[in-house]
């Protein structure tokens, strides 16, 4: 070691771009529509977070990291609240429990995404970068 510490640049700040509060119920249940096999309510929250813990990528998910402002425990008091209102059902898959959409929650999310086609791609969240958000402000 030299004792001279290198010129490491700053990472640039990201902001995320945050769905409106009328769109983040279907969201989620869209969501969970979109994967390819069952998640629970931490798995589910993960993926909406864009963890590195998710058990996919957002190549296999719909709105992977969309909810990454509001983090995991938010994550999971909304999907608490769609198992309360029966949007969403959890039941028991080779001994883990998982989650499905009920008629009314799939109904909801189909809804919602004909609204919303722009959002029907897989892929990561979009972002906004420091300037454009600096710009809006």
């Amino acid at each position: 070691c030299t004792g001279v510490r290198p010129d490491i640049p700053m990472p640039e700040r990201v902001e995320h771009l945050m769905p409106d509060d009328a769109d983040i119920e279907p969201l989620i249940i869209d969501c969970l529509i979109s994967l390819p096999r069952p998640v629970g309510r931490n798995g589910l929250a993960r993926i909406l977070t864009g963890s590195l813990r998710a058990p996919v990528g957002p190549d296999q998910a719909r709105h992977f990291g969309a909810l990454k402002p509001i983090g995991e425990a938010g994550v999971l008091a909304y999907v608490d609240d769609l198992i309360e209102s029966n949007r969403l059902r959890q039941y028991t898959r080779q001994e883990y429990p998982v989650l499905a959409p009920t008629l009314s929650g799939r109904i909801e999310a189909e809804v919602w995404l004909a609204e919303h086609p722009e959002l029907a791609d897989y892929g990561e969240a979009s972002v906004v970068d420091d300037i454009a958000a600096s710009d809006a402000a």
